[in-house]
């Protein structure tokens, strides 16, 4: 049984992407949007390039503190972007995937590409499996679902939600370091790759600032705004599947059915759909996942009404609703991880001779 998730309908596993397509492509879905990714891009480089500059030039801190906000909203983007190129929306190809990939998130971002193209790809084929998605079981000491709650129920996953949400102020730094750990454990061709991207990184952020003399004040600019931009990426990555049930090798569904059943949508406004890089329309971007985020509101409609017909379990609610779901749930675990906690633990009868 699917911990969380609806029980599956007969008709569900005849649920196909196939059947879809002559709608999405008279909706325009799969239409190219090369000058939107290029303009994208270019507006980003331009936020990332400026907020650099005003931190290299160390004024006081109303300014600082705008190029430090500047700094995260294009960090954010850029791993958004970076999500797009590596699904193959930006670009088929792989040599231009892999470039772009490996500037905008090993080089601009920090955040080693292989890393991020290996787990994110186990993720979608597999959202919400126990032991095999990494993004219901990386997370350290908490308990995203039922059976870690059972299983590890030490103080954070007790205390759950608020430790979790205080976490994410080094959300940030974590995910830079598990990638930096991935490339070295890993160790290839690719891999390597990656590492001379942190390099550059490193030497931009750090390397620059000390020859200019402001070392101290950019590595504390730095700090910050890798605090922000991992508030910034938590509070668009954890409303799209936690609290949405688990499966196991065993009760997994069919695939169209288990994208539809683990994931939630939330928000449906374009500036939502901006802010989020399309993970607003989580549902659209599971089953279409090459398809620019910008065609997925086109989509939108026709997989909802598919969906409906079919009996699977669509769900969509607002941003709010959406945290109010999984800290619902979050808050859930958390009881259980505390009952865990509390309940005898049978030792053996000592033997007498």
């Amino acid at each position: 049984m699917i911990e969380g998730a609806a029980a599956p309908h007969p008709t569900a596993a005849r649920a196909s992407v196939r059947e879809l397509r002559p709608a999405l492509e008279r909706a325009g879905v799969f239409a190219s949007s090369r000058g939107y990714h290029a303009a994208w891009l270019t507006a980003i480089l331009a936020l990332y390039a400026g907020a650099f500059a005003v931190m290299l030039a160390a004024p006081g801190w109303p300014l600082r503190i705008g190029a430090i906000a500047a700094g995260a909203l294009a960090m954010a983007q850029l791993g958004l972007f970076a999500h797009e190129v590596g699904h193959g929306a930006v670009t088929p190809r792989r040599r231009p995937r892999e470039a772009l990939g490996q500037l905008t998130n090993s080089v601009l971002m920090g955040f080693g590409h292989s890393h991020w193209r290996t787990t994110h790809a186990t993720h979608h084929n597999h959202p919400n499996r126990l032991g095999v998605d990494p993004d219901i079981d990386n997370a350290p000491g908490f308990a995203l679902h039922e059976h870690g709650a059972r299983t590890r129920p030490g103080v954070a996953a007790r205390h759950q939600p608020a430790l979790l949400f205080a976490a994410f102020l080094l959300w940030g730094f974590g995910i830079r370091v598990a990638a930096a750990a991935h490339a070295v454990r890993r160790f290839d061709r690719r891999t390597a790759v990656d590492l001379v991207g942190l390099a550059l990184h490193l030497g931009l952020w750090f390397g620059v600032p000390l020859a200019l003399g402001v070392g101290r004040e950019v590595a504390l600019d730095y700090v910050i705004m890798t605090v922000a931009n991992g508030v910034y990426m938590a509070a668009i990555l954890v409303p799209p599947h936690v609290g949405r049930g688990t499966s196991t090798a065993a009760s997994e569904l069919p695939w169209f059915e288990r994208q539809v059943a683990m994931s939630r949508n939330f928000g449906t406004s374009r500036m939502s759909t901006l802010l989020s890089g399309g993970l607003n329309l989580q549902v659209e971007h599971h089953l279409l996942p090459w398809v620019p985020y910008t065609r997925l509101h086109r989509a939108q409609p026709i997989i909802e009404a598919y969906c409906r017909a079919r009996h699977l379990p669509y769900h969509a609610t607002s941003y709010w609703g959406a945290w109010r779901e999984v800290t619902a749930h979050l808050r859930a675990m958390g009881t259980i991880a505390r009952a865990a906690k509390a309940a005898p633990v049978a030792t053996p009868t000592p033997r007498t001779s």
